[in-house]
Order: structure tokens, then sequence, then C-alpha cells
């Protein structure tokens, strides 16, 4: 999860579809594209 929110790793479509069910979100709800990502500060 780490890698994903710092950019890292760009997940595979089923993988999005998969974190998405165990949380119990959409997956639009978790990943966002680049474009429409909010700009947030470095968390280390």
């Amino acid at each position: 999860m780490i890698s994903i929110e710092r950019g890292r790793f760009d997940p595979s479509l089923p993988l999005e579809f998969r974190i998405a069910a165990v949380s119990g979100a959409r997956s639009d709800e978790i990943f966002v594209p680049a474009e429409r990502a909010p700009v947030s500060e470095p968390l280390g």
C-alpha cells in the first residue's frame, strides 16, 4: 500500500478491484488518476 501511495507502484486493474473489495469501497473512491490527484506533502 505504501508503494502505491508514494507513486512507486502502479497497481494492475485486478489488484485495484481486489483492494476495493476488501476495503468495502469503490475503486474510484480509492484510486484517483494522477491528473486529478490532490497534491500532498511527502510523508517522510
